[in-house]
């Protein structure tokens, strides 16, 4: 894959998935937090995202019925009423069901028969319109207030799929827990096999990994996944910044593109990083061992980038002061000079003072370039640093939260 780069060609030789697994523990049902806490460092750490979660599953479900034609519409409702046993009203709506699913396959039909179809498609219109006027309002309020509008922006911005962890017709089941339980982790165990997934984990899905290999159903391999340690150290190191657990996922998504180029170094550093940390990704003491890189190593590097940027801050209020000495001893000069156009001796003397200053001018410019080109070898220099991903980061996500 090649990316442009502001105007310069990179070649993506692999495009990183990360595969985020989520298994919700809100008893409310209400807050997708911890979905949107792994998601975000996804996001930026990614190309792209593929999310296992029951709970948004659900959500995106309830969100995706609206778009549904009237005949897929219908058929969810038939499915519903399927999976949750038939009441005497339903049975009779099921009959009513086959003898319309007769009638439009009878050619000739009788004008009653047209008759029928015809309440019938107003019925099912009726039913539809009831759903958006009086169902589908509180369906988006309900999402609003889970938060999912941000999934549905990676969603359409083609960042973010969410996993069907089942079929649609568990979902109206009154197993439907159960099942898409059994379904998520099933699907984990598969994922988190693959060498070439990028993992990342919540806590709880971490510590039934650990049981399945404690129970021997996984291969202790998948504890140490290189993937994994990779994605985790970038996650930590994200967290790390004080804007980021305040950021959400529009303005990931609005600061991803600018940080491309810089996440190339990063990603490099990444794996640099894993190699000295000893425990594996989803052992006991990963986290804490990160924590200690972050203290030993990061922290340091931040504070070098942070220093060189606020000397080339320095290096610029002097190129702004030199380029405004240019114009004060031009505009110095001609003022001398028009004024003295009455008084010959005096005008010679504001030719000879002209040309001091221009001696003063051509020292004072050569000043401002010579300011200028530091500033820009010093901010290409910072720019190379592995950790500028980070404060460039964070500086972006500040700069969005002051004009928010």
């Amino acid at each position: 894959m090649i990316t442009l780069i502001k105007g310069i060609t990179v070649m993506n030789t692999v495009s990183l998935e990360i595969s985020v697994g989520v298994m919700p523990n809100d008893p409310e049902g209400l807050s997708i937090t911890p979905e949107l806490d792994l998601i975000k460092p996804a996001l930026l750490y990614g190309d792209n995202a593929i999310l296992y979660s029951p709970h948004i599953m659900i959500l995106h479900h309830l969100d995706t019925q609206g778009s549904l034609s009237e005949e897929d519409f219908y058929s969810a409702i038939g499915r519903y009423s399927e999976a949750n046993g038939r009441s005497a009203e339903e049975q009779e709506m099921e009959e009513v069901l086959a003898n319309v699913e007769r009638l439009q396959s009878k050619h000739p039909r009788t004008p009653e028969e047209e008759a029928i179809l015809l309440a019938f498609s107003h019925f099912k219109k009726d039913v539809k319109q009831g759903y958006q006027e009086q169902i589908r309002p509180k369906i988006d309020k309900y999402l609003a207030s889970t938060g999912y509008k941000q999934i549905r922006k990676a969603i359409k911005e083609g960042l973010l799929t969410v996993t069907p962890l089942t079929d649609e017709n568990a979902l109206f089941s009154p197993e439907r827990e159960d099942v898409l339980i059994q379904s998520y982790f099933d699907h984990i165990e598969q994922i988190i096999q693959k060498p070439a997934v990028y993992p990342l984990l919540d806590t709880f899905s971490i510590d039934v990994v650990k049981a399945l290999v404690k129970d021997g159903r996984l291969p202790e391999s998948v504890v140490a996944s290189k993937h994994g340690k990779q994605v985790g150290i970038a996650t930590q190191l994200m967290r790390h910044a004080p804007t980021f657990p305040k950021a959400d996922v529009y303005d990931i998504i609005d600061i991803r593109k600018d940080l491309r180029k810089p996440l190339i170094r990063f990603r490099s550093a990444t794996i640099r990083l894993g190699e000295l940390i000893e425990s594996p990704v989803f052992g006991d003491e990963f986290e804490a061992e990160v924590s200690d890189l972050i203290i030993r190593d990061i922290d340091p590097a931040i504070l070098e980038i942070q220093e060189a940027a606020h000397n080339n801050r320095y290096l610029k209020k002097l190129m702004n002061e030199a380029t405004r000495s240019i114009g004060t001893v031009v505009t110095n000069g001609l003022t001398i000079g028009v004024a003295s156009m009455h008084d010959f001796p005096m005008f010679l003397s504001a030719i000879a003072s002209a040309i001091s200053s221009a001696t003063i001018v051509g020292k004072t410019a050569q000043i401002a370039v010579d300011t200028h080109k530091s500033k820009r070898e010093t901010d290409q220099e910072i720019a190379k640093r592995e950790m500028f991903f980070l404060t460039e980061m964070d500086r972006q996500l500040q700069h969005r939260s002051q004009r928010s």
